[in-house]
């Protein structure tokens, strides 16, 4: 954490404002002790706490090693784990408690700068897959992720195979979304923004039938949250020029391989399986498609993922109705379509929309010209062409198609007549 961020955090505990946040180490450590004695119930409690408070999350998964919190996990439960990723750095910690205790040590505890970081050992560089410790010293702080430290938890979680445990994390994580809202709503700092979209997408339930009311809500939040009007908020104390959606836009950017292949994967199956289910586009399957959408256009710079990953198997079906979808497209009424999502086709969907596209115009440009020739006007609702044959046919053809082009007669459907010997 920041040394200002954490001396504004240490001056909110020592007024009574907020309470200290969890650590990392805690949940590692109930964890060791909840698979020894196989009681998972104070482990729960941690978990939805932790999970549900943004300054938590702002304070974990940085960037660097902590070998104190790693001792001590690896001292509760050496069997299972080695190290602890994703910790706050102690100083920071020493910080925050000696602040709630003492405002006047704050600034000396805090002496780590942004810019002496050092990358985890166990993670990867945010924006790309074998970065340097300097392009991750050049990061904002607010970008700089641990993201193998993020699914390390959750991957640790998981293996409790515990239901309680699962539910802990889902209630935590709605939590959070609102604790997001409320800020973005009530214009406050929220520093810790990329951290808990990490924290909330790096959740493998989210793959679960029945966690799938979270995947609707994580992506109808963040898709209002990075909207123009809501989108502005206090990065680092400054107002600064970066709004959510530019937040966002860096984030998914920054992820590798494997954080994009997990986000489109569960995005791509909620909407796979509600349209099988609700037969219809109901609100979360926009709020999913447009999320995705966010995570295409990142993808379609740092290129981490093939385009065919984005492709959604039930919307490229025969069965499914594109011509509807087309037509809600064409009313620009502001109703959903998956046409305005164009990278959610596939080549043989997208050619389709296109002969769809061909025949309106063309039905539209045949009615007109009825409609012309019934008020009494000169019409034909046909292009002909009357060409020569022999060594004319090409040069009558050209020159007729190019004249009915400066008409705006090519979307008529076409008759030909041929004369001559």
């Amino acid at each position: 954490m920041p040394p200002n961020q954490a001396c504004a955090l240490a001056l909110r505990v020592a007024a009574g404002q907020v309470s200290l946040p969890m650590k990392l180490s805690d949940i590692y450590a109930a964890l060791a002790t909840a698979s020894q004695d196989g009681n998972y119930s104070d482990m729960c409690k941690l978990i939805r706490s932790y999970f549900a408070s943004p300054d938590a999350l702002y304070a974990s998964f940085w960037p660097q090693q902590q070998p104190a919190c790693a001792a001590q996990y690896a001292n509760a439960s050496s069997q299972q784990h080695q190290h602890l990723p994703g910790s706050a750095d102690s100083s920071v910690w020493n910080n925050l408690h000696n602040g709630a205790n003492s405002n006047s040590n704050i600034s000396s505890a805090t002496t780590n700068d942004s810019s002496n970081r050092l990358p985890s050992s166990s993670s990867s560089s945010p924006i790309a897959k074998h970065s340097s410790r300097k392009q991750q010293s050049q990061l904002p702080t607010w970008l700089q992720v641990d993201f193998a430290a993020v699914q390390e938890l959750h991957d640790q979680l998981q293996s409790c195979k515990q239901e309680s445990v699962r539910d802990a994390l889902l209630e935590g994580s709605q939590q959070l979304l609102l604790h997001m809202t409320d800020a973005c709503k009530q214009g406050l700092s929220n520093p810790g923004f990329c951290r808990q979209v990490c924290g909330l997408l790096a959740n493998p339930w989210l793959e679960h039938l029945e966690c799938h009311h979270l995947v609707a809500g994580i992506a109808a939040v963040l898709w209002e949250l990075q909207q123009p009007q809501t989108g502005r908020m206090f990065v680092e104390n400054r107002v600064d020029n970066c709004c959510y959606k530019g937040m966002l836009q860096l984030l998914f950017l920054s992820w590798r391989a494997t954080e994009m292949r997990r986000a489109v994967g569960f995005l791509q199956q909620y909407i796979t399986i509600t349209l099988y289910q609700q037969q219809a586009i109901v609100p979360g399957i926009e709020a999913a498609t447009k999320l995705l959408g966010l995570l295409e256009a990142a993808n379609s710079s740092s290129r981490v993922l093939d385009a065919t990953e984005f492709y959604n198997d039930v919307v490229n079906e025969p069965d499914f109705n594109i011509k509807q979808d087309y037509k809600h497209w064409m009313q620009h009424n502001h109703s959903f379509s998956f046409c305005s999502h164009a990278w959610i086709y596939d080549p043989a969907s997208k050619s389709k929309i296109m002969q769809l596209e061909n025949q309106m115009q063309q039905l539209q440009a045949f009615e007109s010209s009825m409609i012309r020739a019934f008020m009494g006007g000169p019409a034909m609702p046909f292009l002909l062409l009357k060409v020569r044959r022999g060594p004319y046919l090409l040069g009558d053809t050209l020159l007729q198609i190019n004249r009915a082009k400066n008409d705006g007669n090519l979307k008529k459907p076409l008759k030909v007549s041929l004369w001559g010997g």
